[in-house]
């Protein structure tokens, strides 16, 4: 096994990645030095936060109480980010190593993940300056040993949720869902979850013998995980999955050439790592809105403005800011063959215009804070509608970095580049100045009918704002042709 590790670590080492890119293997070493230290100062200062929110209470007890929250997220947050090491154990299925070894590598790998060592960094310090100090060796004992069984859990857990729920886009709505409904719940006390959780992770510190309970657990998560690794090992299973998943969006075809690469859009996001994991993020970032909805302080302001063009825009704007990225490892293909090219930026447009009204939709429960917001959203997803979707079309003509479908989203800056945030300056800027010239002049009641009027416009005049972005984009094919070609 530490064979294993070795001949990986060498792998990453003499990667060409990793000797080329060395302004970026720099920033990314201190950006890990930077987060390292911020959770280390919040395992040491936990404390002296709790006391200042809750003088009364107790500070082991109330971050025990913390924790519930933060497993949950922790769940959530692996399954969108962390990634599953599964392809580095190809190289050696022809060698005589016992395949139970090769299976349990990635399961082990994955326990030096980035969540695992914060989560340590996090906990050990508060573990030693508060817990320790403020109760009994036996109950700090099997306080700490519970903790780190439920990151453990949490990490092998993932590796389930990643092969049950990443080709079932429903259900992974359906789950986080739940759980935002199960914390809001919390959050009302209609359902106090944290204080069960509370209950029961003291209950097993005042009575050793039940950390078993937790440790149980932690090993059914791992086989688990074992045997989902050992069911799926074989890579023609995977042929078969895929070869059933052919015919998916099937219906799209009968609108011709520009249903056909409208389901060529949709199928790339669904089968392929990098696009997918951003489409569950930004399935994620829709609860943005609860950040500034149920807070009053923004209400009136521009910032409901900013959320509501990031909510109702939200699929469409993760995907669309790695515009023709997202092909060019084939967009040659595009070039050589009898495409339409109008027909191929019209296939991406009306992908991001499905994505902001999905958006709309999913975000139709905010008026529940008030009816208002569905008028705000109303005109803003005609404005992403009719505008953003078009600037990020043209704007996308200066993406000209090669992007590796096959990877995780997690720490991967692969095709980041300035045009990314030129892309929000037109997209948040314009609806910012006519803000405040309403504001200036004293009419900012009409502010949502001239965003939402103006949408509309751009959404019946849509053949001629793409004609400009097919004339950009014939200028600039051939440029982003040649860079693409540079992996």
């Amino acid at each position: 096994m530490l064979q294993l590790f070795k001949h990986q670590l060498r792998e990453q080492m003499r990667s060409a990645l990793w000797q080329k890119s060395l302004v970026i293997n720099i920033f990314l070493a201190i950006l890990a030095v930077y987060f390292c230290l911020n959770f280390i100062a919040i395992g040491l200062f936990a404390d002296k936060y709790i006391l200042e929110f809750y003088p009364k209470g107790d500070v082991v007890e109330v971050f025990t109480r913390m924790l519930f929250y933060y497993f949950t997220l922790d769940l959530i947050f692996r399954f969108l980010f962390q990634p599953i090491p599964k392809l580095a154990i190809q190289p050696y299925l022809t060698l005589p190593i016992k395949k139970a070894k090769l299976l349990r590598y990635p399961i082990l790998k994955s326990s030096f993940s980035f969540f695992n060592i914060m989560a340590l960094l996090m906990f050990l310090p508060f573990y030693f300056k508060t817990v320790l100090s403020a109760n009994s060796p036996g109950f700090s004992f099997i306080w700490i040993v519970t903790v780190l069984v439920l990151v453990a859990t949490n990490n092998y857990l993932n590796f389930s949720l990643k092969k049950y729920f990443s080709k079932k886009p429903l259900l992974i709505f359906l789950f986080l869902l739940l759980i935002v409904v199960l914390l809001y719940l919390d959050y009302l006390k209609v359902l106090s979850l944290s204080d069960y959780f509370l209950y029961a992770f003291y209950f097993v510190c005042n009575s050793p013998i039940l950390v078993v309970i937790p440790l149980a657990i932690m090993l059914l998560s791992y086989f688990g995980a074992y045997l989902m690794l050992k069911k799926n090992a074989y890579i023609e299973d995977v042929g078969v999955n895929k070869s059933r998943a052919t015919n998916s969006f099937s219906f799209l075809d009968k609108y011709g050439e520009i249903g056909q690469l409208l389901r060529l859009e949709i199928k790339l996001i669904f089968r392929n790592k990098r696009p997918k994991s951003l489409f569950y993020t930004s399935c994620f970032f829709l609860l943005y809105g609860f950040m500034f909805y149920a807070n009053d302080t923004w209400e009136g302001s521009f910032m409901y403005s900013l959320c509501a063009i990031f909510l109702t825009s939200n699929l469409a704007l993760f995907h669309g800011q790695y515009m023709y990225m997202w092909d060019s490892s084939f967009f040659d293909v595009y070039l050589a063959n009898n495409v339409s090219t109008y027909n191929y930026i019209k296939a991406k447009y009306l992908l991001l215009s499905i994505g902001c009204v999905i958006c709309f939709v999913l975000t139709l429960p905010y008026i529940f804070f008030d009816y208002q917001i569905a008028y705000l959203h109303l005109a803003f997803v005609l404005y992403n509608v009719g505008v953003s979707t078009v600037l990020m079309l043209y704007i996308g003509t200066y993406n000209k970095s090669f992007i590796d479908l096959g990877k995780g989203q997690f720490m991967n800056y692969e095709g980041t580049g300035a045009a990314q945030f030129l892309l929000m300056l037109p997209i948040m800027g314009f609806p910012f100045v006519i803000y405040q010239f309403l504001k200036l002049i004293d009419l900012l009641d009409f502010y949502y009918l001239i965003i939402g009027a103006i949408g509309v416009l751009a959404i019946v005049f849509h053949n001629q704002l793409l004609q400009l972005v097919l004339n950009q984009f014939e200028k600039r094919k051939s440029i982003m042709a040649v860079e693409f070609r540079k992996k």
